[in-house]
């Protein structure tokens, strides 16, 4: 019983910075999605190379991943969008910019020293880095979403009647 309090307590608190989090600025949140992603990719790599037993000698790549990840995020556009809006279509781009980024970091790894992982630990690497973005920046949307939902009230909504105005009407009416 006392760990369900816990557990509790740690949710809560979760819920209420997640809250502070969502009445930030633009720039903030964009800030804290990229220490997210900054977390989020190295440990991405580290969990690929734990499963294939890459030597050590590649760990190097573990601390460079993330900041040309990053940079490649960022002059890509990734961070230009809402995290509200993001559809299926931003996981295939997220997957494409990991591939940009693990086709760099191997090519400075044939560079610097003449090695390469295998070709099933860069798949992996590309799996694993495009589903942990992807499924906390759904995760973020779906809360997004369900504050925004929340926060409407029954009585601000206000009904509206199309009358007359045919296909275009109804077009209306399904964007609505």
């Amino acid at each position: 019983m006392k760990e369900f309090r816990v557990f509790k307590l740690i949710i809560n608190a979760i819920i209420g910075f997640c809250n502070k989090l969502y009445k930030l600025n633009s720039f903030y949140r964009r800030l804290i999605v990229i220490c997210f992603d900054l977390t989020l990719i190295p440990i991405a790599w580290k969990l690929s190379f734990w499963i294939f037993n890459v030597p050590s000698e590649f760990d190097w790549m573990i601390f460079v991943s993330a900041p040309i990840t990053i940079c490649i995020y960022f002059f890509t556009g990734q961070y230009k969008g809402l995290m509200r809006y993001i559809s299926s279509n931003d996981f295939y781009f997220i997957s494409l910019r990991d591939l940009l980024s693990i086709i760099c970091i191997a090519s400075l790894s044939l560079l610097f020293t003449n090695d390469l992982l295998s070709f099933t630990t860069l798949v992996q690497l590309l799996i694993l880095t495009s589903f942990f973005i992807t499924i906390y920046r759904l995760i973020i949307r779906d809360y997004i979403y369900k504050l925004n939902y929340k926060n409407i009230n029954k009585e601000e909504k206000k009904n509206v009647v199309i009358y007359g105005a045919g296909v275009g009407g109804a077009r209306l009416a399904d964007s609505l």
